[in-house]
């Protein structure tokens, strides 16, 4: 099994990946009126012909049953901001008890949570329809562009041991694959707005701010732990993937309320420090950059979200 949705090496750029786990079968005869509501002719959770193989009544949560990511490739990225997207920049993860955890940046920004929630059966027979899981078999392949854009995002599906990449954002090609992945941004957007803020740890990353030019509203945030900010600090270059600090209980807590005041630009101005949440250290005068993320039950130990075998 690999271990990790992102660890691969490849150009500068974005990179989204569906995955899914199931069994073929044919596209059940039932519309759908918008929203996640679905076929209202009670699915049952256990049907043979479901491509997401999952149930509320599962006796574990494993395997991953489905999962949509866009990532955004190392090179891309600031010393220390992969903890926030090693597993996607934005994603959908399903697992086989049905419960789905959502990023959506879109709504607020970088600095944004991850939400949860459970899939009833009708619901989850309604991604399959809409995302029109049953075609997938046919699309193996890279699918270009007539024109392609440069450092533009490649896209990418992977199930049951197919792969279909499609270069350039999707912005254009074989007209089934660009409407599959602009239906699964859809359904993204629909998912976080339905689910609840996850709680439970967090993921973090330290790194020195020298050189940065802040522009600052109020200075920067305290460092609210015990355990001294230096014990989390890693050097201000790029971090492999899978490399952020787990933190756990109140702390966790007292992180995310910090995520909360800079979303609102407590300390800083986004434009200036982006994903990150300028941190003041208690014992020294260096200026550090705090990354957070919503720990994912679902990762392995490391921190990532493994790909399905």
């Amino acid at each position: 099994m690999t271990s990790g949705l992102f660890r691969r090496g490849g150009r500068a750029g974005l990179l989204a990946v569906l995955v899914l786990s199931g069994c073929q079968g044919g596209d059940p005869a039932v519309s759908r009126d918008g929203g996640i509501e679905g076929p209202k002719d009670g699915a049952n959770p256990s049907r043979t012909d479901a491509f997401i193989q999952c149930s509320a009544t599962a006796a574990n949560s494993s395997p991953l049953a489905f999962g949509f990511s866009q990532g955004v490739e190392l090179a891309r990225l600031a010393a220390g901001s992969q903890v926030v997207s090693e597993n996607g920049h934005e994603f959908i993860f399903i697992d086989g008890k049905c419960r789905y955890w959502v990023a959506s940046r879109s709504v607020h920004g970088p600095l944004g949570e991850t939400r949860t929630g459970v899939l009833s059966p009708p619901e989850v027979q309604s991604i399959e329809i809409r995302l029109k899981l049953n075609t997938w078999s046919a699309l193996e392949g890279v699918h270009k562009p007539e024109v392609q854009v440069n450092d533009a995002s490649p896209l990418r599906l992977a199930v049951n041991g197919l792969s279909v990449l499609c270069t350039d954002s999707c912005s254009s090609g074989q007209p089934q694959v660009v409407a599959i992945f602009k239906e699964a941004r859809v359904l993204l957007k629909e998912l976080f707005d339905k689910g609840t803020a996850l709680d439970g740890p967090v993921r973090i990353a330290v790194v020195p701010l020298d050189g940065t030019f802040v522009s600052w509203n109020s200075g920067p945030a305290p460092w609210p732990l015990s355990k001294p900010l230096e014990s989390f600090v890693s050097p201000s270059e790029a971090l492999p993937r899978g490399k952020g600090h787990l933190v756990e209980g109140a702390d966790a807590q007292a992180l995310r309320r910090l995520r909360d005041m800079q979303r609102a630009e407590t300390f800083a101005p986004l434009k200036d420090v982006g994903s990150s949440i300028p941190i003041g250290s208690n014992s020294s005068s260096v200026l550090h950059a705090l990354y957070l993320r919503d720990a994912l039950p679902i990762e392995d130990e490391m921190g990532l979200v493994p790909l399905i075998e």
